[in-house]
Order: C-alpha cells, then sequence, then structure tokens
C-alpha cells in the first residue's frame, strides 16, 4: 500500500471502513456453504478439526474458532466423548423459532404480544394462499386434509388442539413466499409452544372449550378453506382474522400473561441444551 493510500484510509472514519474478515470467518463461511447448499446434510459429521485445518491450511485456533462460529449459528452441534464430534444441523424453520424465543424472552415480550403479531401476520398468510394460481392443487388438499384429521379427534383435547396449530403452521407454509413463511412460521410455534402447555393443563381440569365450542372452531377454518379455494383474498382474511380473535382467547384465559419461554420452546422442539 503506497503512503498515499495509507494516509487516504486514516483519513477516512473508522465507521465508514470496511472491516476484513477474519480467517476463522472466512473458513467457517466455506464451511457454512457446503451445509446450506446440501454437500453436509442433516445428522452428518464434519471431519476431524485436524484435518479441516490441513485442508484450510489454518491453525488449531483459528479452527477452533471457526467451528464455535458455526456452532453459534446452531448450523452444528458439537459431542463430546469418544463418539463425539461436529453434528451438522441444516437450518429449519424451528431453528428461527428457538431464536425468535430466545430474544423474546430476553426482553420480556409476553404471550398476548405474540398472540397481536399472529393476528397481523397470519392473515396475510391466507390472502397470499387464496390467491395462488394453484391452489386448488396445492393449498387447498393440505388444508382439507388436517381438517379432516381434525374433525375426526374433535373430541381428543390435546390431539384437537394440536392438528388446529398443524392448520395455523400450514397456512403460514403454503402462502408461496419463502420469507414470509420463515417468519411466521417461527412465530406460530413459538404460540404452538405455549397452547401446548395450555391444552394439556386444561384437559386435565376446567376450562377447556366444550365439544360445540370446538365444533365452532373448526367450522371456522372450513370457512377459512372455503373462501382459500374460492379465491376470495378479502373473505379468506375475514374469517382469518374473526377466528383468531375468538380461538386465542382460550390459551390466553387459562395461561393469564407468561413472558414467552425459551425453556418451553426448546422442550417443544425436543432439542438439545445447546443448540441456539
Amino acid at each position: 500500500m503506497s503512503p498515499e493510500s495509507a494516509r487516504h484510509l486514516a483519513a477516512v472514519p473508522a465507521s465508514s471502513q470496511v472491516r476484513q474478515p477474519r480467517l476463522s470467518e472466512l473458513v467457517a463461511a466455506k464451511l457454512r456453504e457446503r451445509i446450506v447448499s446440501g454437500r453436509l446434510g442433516d445428522g452428518d459429521l464434519l471431519p476431524k478439526q485436524e484435518d479441516l485445518g490441513q485442508e484450510f491450511g489454518v491453525s488449531k485456533p483459528t479452527m477452533r474458532e471457526a467451528i464455535r462460529i458455526l456452532e453459534s449459528e446452531g448450523l452444528i452441534e458439537v459431542q463430546q466423548g469418544r463418539f463425539g464430534g461436529a453434528v451438522v444441523h441444516v437450518p429449519r424453520v424451528e431453528n428461527i423459532a428457538v431464536t425468535m424465543a430466545l430474544v423474546l424472552e430476553a426482553n420480556g415480550v409476553h404471550l398476548p404480544d405474540v398472540g397481536l403479531a399472529l393476528q397481523a401476520i397470519e392473515p396475510a398468510c391466507v390472502r397470499l394462499c387464496a390467491e395462488r394460481a394453484d391452489r386448488l392443487s396445492e393449498v387447498v388438499p393440505r388444508l382439507q386434509e388436517l381438517q379432516k384429521r381434525a374433525v375426526a379427534a374433535v373430541a381428543d383435547d390435546e390431539r384437537v388442539v394440536a392438528l388446529s396449530r398443524e392448520f395455523h403452521e400450514a397456512l403460514a407454509a403454503l402462502c408461496g413466499v419463502a420469507s414470509l413463511t420463515l417468519c411466521a412460521g417461527a412465530l406460530e410455534r413459538v404460540w404452538t409452544a405455549h397452547e401446548g402447555v395450555w391444552a394439556a393443563q386444561a384437559s386435565h381440569g376446567r376450562g377447556f372449550p366444550e365439544l360445540h365450542t370446538r365444533r365452532e372452531a373448526l367450522g371456522e377454518h372450513a370457512l377459512i378453506i372455503e373462501r382459500v379455494a374460492a379465491g376470495d383474498g378479502d373473505g379468506a382474511v375475514e374469517a382469518a382474522l374473526a377466528h383468531l380473535a375468538t380461538s386465542q382467547t382460550y390459551a390466553l384465559h387459562r395461561s393469564g400473561d407468561p413472558i414467552v419461554d425459551l425453556p418451553l420452546q426448546r422442550r417443544m422442539l425436543d432439542l438439545p441444551p445447546n443448540s441456539d
């Protein structure tokens, strides 16, 4: 670098200078690309750190730091012991849900806040489902399948709640916009973790909706399906908003005003304690 170039760089404010990535970040980026591209599959073991260090021509401390970066991103889980190693975890919406729950809990966000967010975001997914040109082949059959199973299980307290949550998660998954599916799906799973606890408690005591109320809720699901099938975006949104306004009240009334619970999210997903 010439003296003139060095003087020019020194004159640029530090906040405007582009930080050069560390060697460990470059190694982590290479391994990350192998995971997200599918070259390394879910459950695969990374090669030993010594072998990776030789492959990339880096020192042991640099390689350890690269592994820590991937572990902090939830892309690998380092297991100790004789048969240990770095196990690959392909990114899923569940990982986002855990991270979201962590941030919400750290900021003291309460469950009703999550409910309000769903009332804003889920109808957007419903509209997109109704506007899909292929909705009759790609959206409606899946919703009808879940509806059929829920109707058959309507007398089973916890089972019908689980199937109802699958219905709501499917609305996010089938909207056809990948970014919205990830955001809405993660939010749905945060809510699902808490609603599952409410259902388990309420089914063994008071507070669970009567059979006729459950049937009414499933009738609201049927109306959403009908309007999605007809391509009626406005009508589908109206039906979704009305359903959310009533269905959320049961879980909130029973559970009160809890703060979003990360350990609860982990138990629902059966994730190991250090999988963030």
